[in-house]
């Protein structure tokens, strides 16, 4: 697993969600595990809009979804994936290893150039439970946003988590990994996910 590497420094507080600050600064409540969209869930398929100032609401719902990621035990979570139709997704693909969420990314009204070449990916999603799909990807790219502290961030990515940036930016841009099969695989796909998510009842 390669190195990501922030170009404006692994410390700058706007580039990673900084939980000591985070209740320094604010007055939140306990992060809460929010309920997933599951496909085929409209929002799933709507682009999302831009968030236009960075609040306590924006900063407390980066939270939600980053424990809610890792209940989850995903490595990547995109807003609408909790119903919300905003430019915003949190990853981390270290703490199954760390445990702690002080090195989750948080990136809002996020764009990205591809600047590696192209690989194959199987990927797995948490609106998909159960399913693998396999996507083309570029093992790189180069990522500008803005962070919790309302400032713009770039960043370069490489190799899990330039693809975990590129399937969440996919879900900002209402496509999934579902988006280019045929409506009868689409059809069988909806079926074997809800019955699996009866099953979890």
């Amino acid at each position: 697993m390669s190195e990501h590497i922030p170009l404006r420094g692994k410390k700058d507080p706007n580039v990673f969600f900084d939980q000591e600050a985070f209740f320094r600064d604010h007055e939140p409540r306990p992060p809460r595990v929010l309920p997933l969209r599951y496909f085929p869930d409209p929002i799933l398929h709507k682009k999302c809009e831009p968030i236009p100032e960075v609040t306590q609401e924006i900063r407390q719902l980066s939270y939600d979804m980053i424990l809610t990621m890792m209940k989850g035990e995903g490595i990547g979570l995109a807003a609408p994936q909790v119903g919300r139709a905003i430019q915003l997704f949190v990853a981390d693909i270290e703490w199954p290893e760390r445990k702690v969420d002080s090195r989750s990314y948080v990136f809002i009204n996020p764009t990205v150039e591809p600047i590696g070449p192209t690989i194959k990916s199987v990927e797995g999603c948490l609106s998909f439970p159960g399913e693998r799909f396999e996507e083309k990807r570029v093992n790189k790219v180069k990522v500008k946003a803005i962070g919790l502290d309302g400032q713009p961030f770039e960043m370069e990515a490489e190799d899990t988590l330039a693809v975990v940036i590129q399937h969440e930016m996919d879900h900002l841009n209402g496509w999934t990994v579902a988006s280019n099969l045929s409506w009868m695989k689409r059809d069988l796909l909806k079926k074997a996910i809800l019955k699996r998510l009866r099953n979890r009842r």
